[in-house]
């Protein structure tokens, strides 16, 4: 016979893989549904007035940069809603002709965005490529460089609905990177973007550290055994890593690891937040892989209180090995067969874990 490689008590039961996944999906949906609302309910109301002051100094410029437009509701967009290129044509021509070289802008990072500058970069005039769509305007035969240039036209209907199209997608592509220079290259916006950003993210992280405290901590504690709301539906609950009853005070460990990382979100977010997902996506690839694949289907907040997940319908959990042992020797007939009340004497243990 093979030699197990853990040992639990003989009722004790480990969770199925689907259902605790199951069970992990409940929760998922209701800690985001948390999140949100103490972002919406609780964190935005108290942080309003800050929030207001960061918005309209981004909308101020987003506004002066000629790259959004103001709607009937006062909200400041972009003009992605536009299908024509002629659409992006003059907010690209102010972005750059004078936005890019107004005050706003540091003089360190000005630049010659010059009518010459424009056709050559923007409108791809002369460049070889598929965006082939603009061409000089000409005098006399020679070719105006410091004049904008004009769409192309031919004598092809169907042609110059190609041109057409492909103009719109070439000015599209360059629109998109004029909208994110004003975010990530001009000092005077980005400084407030990532104030907002970093307001934002303490916002999100406290609200998510509070749903997760709710979930994982607080309504444990009115259920049985450790169980979460998932936990109750998939009838599933906690027992520690021998297989007995858990002490409470293992939900604070094992809630630990999710507040480590809540928190660490604040700091690396100011520094990429390509960055905070790719850790994020790591440690639960790490946590899913333990869970899956360890003796005990241990995930890492598992190690880290040194818990189990059972199956709570099949499992009867003890609170000490002494209760274990003669309930399996009732459970075995052995207490009549094998203790005599005129003798007094003590059972054998014969079930072995």
């Amino acid at each position: 016979m093979a030699t197990k490689k853990y040992t639990l008590p003989r009722h004790t039961n480990l969770a199925k893989n689907s259902t605790r996944t199951g069970a992990f999906l409940v929760d998922l949906a209701i800690g985001v549904l948390l999140t949100i609302g103490f972002v919406f309910a609780l964190f935005r109301p108290i942080f309003k007035s800050k929030i207001v002051g960061y918005e309209s100094r981004i909308n101020k410029a987003r506004l002066e940069s000629g790259l959004y437009v103001k709607k009937d509701d006062g909200t400041v967009d972009t003009l992605d809603g536009a299908k024509e290129y002629d659409y992006y044509m003059e907010p690209l021509q102010n972005f750059y002709f004078n936005y890019m070289k107004s005050e706003l802008i540091p003089e360190s990072d000005r630049h010659d965005y010059t009518v010459e500058w424009f056709n050559k970069e923007v409108l791809n005039i002369g460049k070889t490529n598929e965006y082939q769509c603009f061409k000089y305007v000409e005098e006399g035969g020679v070719e105006k460089k410091d004049v904008l240039g004009v769409l192309i036209v031919d004598e092809d209907e169907q042609k110059n609905k190609d041109i057409q199209s492909n103009a719109s997608k070439m000015i599209q592509k360059q629109y998109k990177i004029a909208v994110q220079v004003v975010f990530n290259n001009i000092s005077s916006v980005a400084k407030v973007g990532a104030d907002l950003m970093f307001l934002s993210t303490i916002i999100y992280s406290a609200s998510i550290l509070l749903a997760g405290v709710v979930s994982y901590i607080v309504v444990p504690l009115f259920f049985k055994n450790g169980q979460t709301i998932g936990k109750k539906i998939f009838k599933l609950g906690l027992a520690d890593s021998d297989g007995y009853m858990f002490h409470n005070y293992k939900l604070l460990m094992r809630f630990m690891p999710f507040a480590v990382v809540d928190a660490s979100l604040i700091l690396l977010v100011a520094v990429n937040l390509y960055i905070v997902l790719s850790i994020v996506v790591i440690i639960f690839l790490v946590s899913f892989t333990l869970a899956m694949a360890s003796p005990k289907r241990m995930s890492l907040h598992d190690f880290t209180a040194q818990t189990i997940v059972i199956d709570y319908k099949t499992s009867k959990i003890f609170s000490s090995v002494e209760e274990e042992e003669k309930y399996v020797l009732r459970e075995d007939h052995l207490l009549d067969d094998v203790m005599p009340e005129a003798t007094g004497e003590e059972p054998e243990l014969k079930y072995e874990k």
